[in-house]
């Protein structure tokens, strides 16, 4: 069965300009008036349960482009792209990439460069300087894979019950928190995230041949279905590196499950014209929707934001309810009243934790510091993110705690409040967890009452764990002047 669509012209218009280039080690060519530019291939996402054609989503100029294969829309084995490799833009109402292995030349077609295939579904021939070059119908060949778009996705209109921004629409922050699965970021709505945990050490295994099922275990004191989010997303497993894999229990309606990953990163408030929908190459119909409801921009990287809802198949759905109701399950979450829900970070044995409200995100430590003249030694100095300067403190140095060697996991952790904003070197960020609002006690006055920042303290009598709660007021007050000479920089 010949991979080229029936509808091809076999006579190209003499005088046109074409592009060759080669994929597979065979010459093609399409009509230059088709292609927007050039570019090498760019760091790509993948999209769980894509079609195979499609290499991934990159990032144009703040724009999101998939980038498709020609090869494998050709039906090509597949190969990795090499230096090469390069990206036709071409704009389709929307815009979609097509990688080729190599670009060829600018040829314009005279009357004696023509010829016909004798194949009625075979594309039309092109004969230049001794090559046969194939002509490719982009809009047919996507066709196969893709559906065709809605006009509500060339206008720009953004999707249904997605992230899209009107234009005029006021700004505002979406909380979500990143994690890796197979070497690709990901994210989940922070307000669907009950808690981030380590992996339970004993799992209870459960009957059946779901793999995405790793069966069920005791949080909290509650029976929680345990399921692989590299296996819900069709990844392959085992990719994480030993002690970091994470366990995010997410919310669904009134019911909630744990999903395990290979690492938890970070959490990114990002500004609401940040999220863009899925491009609409990508939508083929509500009975196929993938679990990507749309693309974060996050510090120059493309994250996919995963729909929680659309995570869980009906059959799934129906085990994690039946499970979550019996007798000892977890109750609704989300909107439990006697919680609080706190980022927790280690200053070296000493685990804290600040309410999530005010916690903006947390980021990998930067290589180096502008410095702020005439700051305390605690002031690391200054870094740059998104854009805006950031002074950073050294939580250590801030609590009058000795330097210790770096370990690599050390974070920036950005807090905010009352209109300030100033990050802080900690340890390392474990995890966001709900915390019962019984457990948690004002802390000893052992200082003065101003110059506490310590003010509360978790005391989970079930695990022995005890978190000390930072206020965060108190911990930036005195950060203004910093603030403001940081901007000045």
């Amino acid at each position: 069965m010949s991979c080229m669509p029936d509808d091809i012209p076999t006579r190209l218009e003499e005088g046109q300009a074409y592009l060759s280039f080669e994929v597979a080690g065979e010459g093609y060519a399409v009509r230059l008036g088709l292609v927007r530019e050039i570019l090498r291939v760019p760091p790509l996402v993948q999209v769980p349960q894509s079609p195979a054609s499609l290499d991934g989503l990159g990032n144009l100029r703040g724009r999101v482009l998939p980038v498709v294969s020609l090869g494998g829309l050709l039906r090509k084995p597949p190969c990795q792209p090499t230096a090469e490799g390069r990206v036709l833009v071409l704009d389709r109402g929307s815009l979609v990439g097509l990688r080729v292995d190599k670009i060829g030349a600018l040829l314009t077609i005279g009357a004696d460069d023509l010829t016909e295939s004798g194949s009625v579904d075979a594309a039309t021939l092109l004969r230049k300087h001794g090559a046969e070059l194939r002509l490719i119908d982009p809009e047919g060949l996507l066709a196969a894979d893709f559906r065709s778009q809605p006009s509500a996705a060339r206008s720009g209109a953004p999707r249904s019950g997605g992230y899209g921004v009107k234009k005029g629409t006021p700004s505002r922050q979406v909380g979500v928190i990143g994690f890796e699965l197979a070497g690709q970021e990901y994210a989940l709505p922070l307000d669907d995230v009950r808690e981030v945990l380590p992996v339970p050490a004993d799992l209870a295994n459960l009957p059946g041949d779901d793999d995405a099922v790793l069966g069920v275990a005791t949080v909290d004191g509650r029976v929680l279905p345990i399921l692989s989010g590299a296996a819900l997303l069709g990844l392959p497993a085992g990719t994480g590196e030993a002690g970091r894999s994470r366990l995010i229990v997410v919310s669904v309606g009134r019911t909630s499950f744990g999903m395990m990953v290979d690492r938890t990163t970070a959490i990114h408030r990002p500004n609401a014209e940040s999220l863009d929908s899925m491009p609409a190459i990508l939508r083929r119909g509500p009975e196929s929707e993938a679990e990507v409801q749309a693309i974060v921009r996050v510090g120059g990287r493309l994250v996919g934001l995963l729909s929680p809802e659309r995570l869980l198949s009906p059959e799934r759905m129906e085990l994690v309810t039946n499970l979550d109701n019996e007798d000892g399950a977890m109750e609704l979450v989300g909107k439990d009243p006697e919680t609080q829900q706190f980022v927790l970070f280690r200053i070296g044995d000493t685990e804290c934790g600040v309410p999530v409200v005010e916690a903006e995100e947390a980021v990998r430590v930067p290589e180096r510091f502008s410095a702020l003249p005439r700051s305390p030694s605690y002031v690391l100095g200054v870094m740059t993110l998104r854009g805006r300067a950031l002074p950073v403190i050294d939580l250590r140095g801030r609590l009058n705690l000795p330097p210790v060697a770096p370990t690599g996991r050390e974070r920036v952790l950005i807090l905010s409040s009352k209109g300030r904003r100033v990050g802080f070197l900690v340890d390392s960020v474990s995890e966001v967890a709900r915390l019962p609002a019984a457990a948690i006690e004002p802390a000893p006055e052992l200082a003065d009452g101003r110059a506490m920042v310590v003010t509360q303290a978790a005391n989970l009598a079930e695990t022995g764990r005890l978190i000390l709660i930072v206020d965060v007021s108190r911990l930036l007050d005195g950060t203004e002047m910093l603030a403001q000479d940081a901007a000045a920089l």
